[in-house]
């Protein structure tokens, strides 16, 4: 019995009637062809060589498309529609799926969607929303410049793609086909493989090899699934074999709990120390964990709380002690070890299996695996090492395309590799019994998650159980590689125009001249303001200046540094930091990103605001010459420490309490299965069983309870302590943001007890650099009414001392903005004598105090001149000016006072 119902199955391979069927008999339009992995076979009308899809019409007659759609999301079925475009009879449409949306008559089309590699939905749909065409639950794998298309009446592999014209044979085998879908069980089954072409074998192993005629067994018969199972399965004929091995891992509950600590053709060691020492293995489950009534039923239901990831290949390239680059285990060659650089950069082939038993979402790909990791690949630091995964075309995809991550933070859906983190530091594997005390697993993923949420793009995580052949192997954090192509994908520009610099001056990606040359520049001096405004590629007055590169994204810069003083980031910043910049397209400057923070959040008072150790904290401390960067620090800090903001206290239990949750029962099962190492396989007197209940909830709640709740407002008065919050306490408002549906009546207070409240609702700041107060700016002295949709920005006044920004922004439907509870605040408004000769006064009655701005237009309404800009008190008022440097004719003259304007005209006589 399945314990999983799954209702999509990604790269599961089926039978033609399975891959593609028709809407009915009588479709005849069809897509006939398509390539999702072209790297050269045709170029779109950009020059790129994009995924293609060919529509071929079968019938006698003409037919017209509009309204028809493509789709690759079977819940979507008008993803892209079709504009007016007829296909003649026996003829063929190309439509580019590049993902550009272009679907105009008469140009080259292009749906808003790519295809994946890896395999998907694909649908033709017609105008009445009837599918004529599709591939469900998806298509298979897909290879480099073949494309998959049907020939005689069966869609197959072309290794001649010929888009637009007739298919040609193809010569590929298709893959081996499962009767049962990967996944959890609880009882056993029959397995069976098959082909949908005659005069093939199939070959399969179990043990995680590629199967051939010399390392499987042939097919001939069902398969008995008892315990937990990896088949990998091909096909092999006269003509070749199948273009890809297919694997399912089977996993069964029981086979996790009895797993044993020594298995047939796996090593007792994994490597040495750097003393010289065997270190011995670890595969087994705590039998105080799995054995135990308390535990047991929790531990099943723990097993599928998370999804999974299995890991398949040959047992060698994971534990052989041959030191052959080419074939060494890359568990006992980690690197940094007895065995000095042996195994760095190792890459194996594997299999990577996902599946998540609460969606059914689920894919297997070929890909390589490599270890990952700096100081938790020693063996003796710990025997859980993380991986990571590389998609590439000598494998199999050259991406993965599939929604891996949760939605809640907009992730891609396209990876080049992904990082499959074991937890090292504060974790139950590390050497250090206080490190296994105060274990959580979830330091790291907050950090990146609160990046996310102050509005930055950052990396996206998500827990899964990993499975390695089938051994249950704990619990994984998978997170995104920050790397030119993760800039790519969120960033746009192309993937070679990024430069990707991290710690210790190595480079990822691209160069690292251009970071040097931000050093470089920072160093040579930012107090004064222009120097400042060119760090950002600004003249001074705020303008751009294609002369001066934009060297830094200052905003994300300060919400990286806020992250790290917050969690005091203990590893940080000589170590783990990721920086990046597009060097083609500078618009924003070199952004930083949170990498490997989870040795962070240990103690309530930790102080790290004056740390000046790598490149992040020497940037900062250039930086922190000027005032205008103080200010827009304390913008920062009051953006996400107060009114709700990332960093306020019920934000940041909300986040943490989100992942806790997320992996609570998860935490039994590695309990089980890395809670007694340190105990048992590592002799360690002064380690104990880990457990969920007795260790890691104690860690959870001392965290929501003491860290969390105080830590804010410690931070807060670190930073302000060192300068970087004025003496001024920034306004409060009434509401931080929300949907107008009708009005909505909204109020700014002053907590101080001097200044006054200037704001702003067309986005600008009420302060210009240098300290003067903006023209748009109005001075706030009493509730207002807000109607539709804007921002509103709000800084206190205190003689030359500003405070720091609150800023909120509000939805609706109307145009108009904001409107004044103050029927009136100019009164009895006129301009004498007029017509002028040589001059007019403006007299006008201010009802309360206020900013005044007087301004002659024309006719036209082009201004003329500014006549007055200042604060006034309340009370009757003239305002003289003198006309005779103007032109004889009619101009318009507006008075406005708190927001609220008065208009006439003004006649100069000659």
């Amino acid at each position: 019995m399945l314990l999983n119902k799954i209702s999509l199955t990604v790269l599961i391979v089926s039978l033609f009637s399975i891959f593609s069927k028709y809407s009915g008999a009588q479709s005849k339009i069809i897509i006939s062809e398509f390539q999702a992995i072209n790297n050269k076979t045709i170029q779109d009308s950009n020059g790129k060589f994009s995924d293609w899809i060919e529509i071929y019409n079968e019938q006698e007659e003409s037919i017209n498309l509009l309204g028809w759609s493509l789709t690759d999301d079977k819940e979507n079925l008008k993803k892209w529609i079709f504009p007016e475009v007829t296909i003649a009879p026996q003829d063929y449409l190309l439509v580019f799926a590049s993902g550009d949306n272009i679907a105009l008559p008469g140009q080259q089309l292009h749906t808003s969607f790519k295809l994946s590699g890896s395999g998907e939905y694909l649908a033709l749909v017609n105008a009445n929303n009837t599918i004529e065409s599709e591939f469900t639950p998806v298509y298979p794998l897909q290879k480099s410049d073949q494309s998959y298309g049907i020939l005689n009446g069966i869609y197959t592999y072309l290794s001649a793609p010929t888009p637009g014209t007739k298919n040609n044979s193809g010569t590929n085998i298709l893959p081996v086909t499962f009767s049962k879908e990967r996944g959890l069980y609880n009882s056993s089954f029959s397995l069976t493989l098959s082909c949908a072409q005659n005069d093939v074998s199939i070959y399969y192993t179990t043990d995680g090899n590629i199967p051939n005629k010399n390392t499987g067994k042939i097919y001939s018969s069902e398969i008995e699934i008892n315990a937990s199972t990896v088949i990998s399965a091909k096909a092999y004929g006269t003509n070749g074999d199948s273009s890809a091995v297919i694997t399912n891992t089977y996993i069964f509950v029981e086979s996790v709990l009895n797993q044993p600590n020594s298995y047939e053709g796996y090593p007792n060691i994994w490597g040495r120390a750097a003393s010289g020492d065997y270190l011995p293995a670890d595969y087994g489950m705590a039998p105080e964990i799995a054995n135990n009534p308390k535990y047991k039923e929790d531990l099943i239901k723990s097993l599928s709380e998370i999804p999974s990831m299995c890991i398949v290949t040959n047992p060698g390239y994971i534990f052989s002690s041959d030191p052959s680059s080419k074939v060494g285990g890359i568990y006992i060659y980690t690197g940094n070890t007895y065995y000095g650089s042996y195994g760095i950069g190792w890459e194996r082939p594997t299999s990577a299996e996902f599946f998540d038993p609460k969606t059914g979402l689920n894919f297997q790909v070929n890909c390589g695996i490599l270890l990952h990791g700096g100081n938790s690949r020693i063996p003796e630091n710990s025997q859980k090492h993380s991986f990571r995964l590389s998609f590439r075309s000598e494998y199999g995809p050259s991406k993965l395309k599939f929604n891996f991550f949760k939605e809640n933070r907009n992730p891609t859906n396209e990876f080049n590799s992904l990082v499959l983190r074991a937890g090292f530091n504060d974790s139950w594997i590390k050497n250090s019994a206080l490190q296994n005390k105060r274990a959580d697993y979830v330091r790291d993923p907050f950090s990146k998650n609160t990046l996310l949420d102050m509005g930055n793009k950052g990396a996206h995580n998500r827990y899964v159980h990993l499975y390695i052949n089938g051994i249950y192997w704990g619990l994984y954090n998978v997170s995104e590689k920050l790397t030119n192509d993760f800039m790519e994908s969120y960033m746009n520009g192309d993937e070679n125009d990024w430069d990707v610099v991290k710690d210790h001056g190595s480079i990822v990606d691209g160069r690292i001249s251009e970071f040097n040359n931000l050093i470089f520049f920072a160093k040579s001096g930012l107090s004064d303001n222009s120097k400042y405004q060119q760090l950002h590629g600004l003249n001074l007055d705020g303008s751009e200046n294609p002369e001066y590169p934009n060297y830094l994204d200052v905003d994300n810069f300060i919400d990286y540094m806020l992250i790290n003083y917050y969690i005091g980031n203990k590893d940080w910043d000589g170590n783990n930091w990721v920086a990046a910049r597009n060097r083609v397209e500078s618009k924003h400057g070199f952004r930083f990103f949170v990498w490997d923070a989870e040795t962070s959040m240990n103690n309530l008072y930790e102080n790290i605001t004056g740390l000046l150790d790598g490149k992040p904290t020497t940037l900062w401390s250039y930086l922190s010459k000027n005032a205008e960067f103080k200010l827009r620090v304390a913008d920062r800090m009051n953006k996400h420490f107060n009114n709700g903001g990332a960093l306020s206290v019920d934000a940041v239990k909300e986040r943490y309490q989100e992942l806790t949750d997320e992996i609570s029962l998860a935490m039994i099962a590695e309990s089980a299965r890395w809670g007694d190492y340190r105990r048992d396989a590592m002799q360690d007197k002064s380690a104990t069983l880990y457990t969920q209940d007795n260790h890691w909830a104690v860690e959870v709640n001392n965290q929501l309870t003491s860290y969390f709740p105080k830590r804010s407002q410690l931070v807060f008065n670190q930073l302000k302590a060192k300068g970087f919050y004025p003496s001024l306490e920034a306004p409060l408002f009434s509401s931080y943001g929300e949907t107008i549906e009708n009005t909505l009546d909204f109020n700014i207070e002053n907590p101080n007890s001097t200044g006054e409240i200037y704001f702003t609702s067309d986005g600008s700041d009420p302060r210009l650099m240098g300290g003067s107060i903006n023209n748009s700016a109005q001075l706030f002295t009493q509730e207002l009414t807000l109607v539709g949709k804007g921002k509103i920005k709000a800084r206190i006044k205190n003689g030359s001392t500003w405070s720091a920004l609150t800023y909120a922004k509000f939805n609706g439907d109307s145009l108009s903005f904001i409107a004044s509870k103050n029927k009136l605040a100019i009164q009895s408004a006129k301009c004498y004598p007029n017509p002028a000769n040589n001059y007019t006064k403006f007299i006008y009655t201010l009802d309360q105090k206020g900013k005044v701005a007087i301004t002659l237009k024309s006719i036209d309404g082009k201004v003329i001149t500014r006549v007055l800009n200042e604060l006034q008190t309340a009370g009757s008022k003239e305002v003289y000016f003198e006309t005779t440097n103007l032109n004889t004719g009619i101009y318009l003259y507006e008075i406005k006072g708190n927001g609220i304007s008065t208009m006439g005209k003004l006649l100069i006589n000659p």
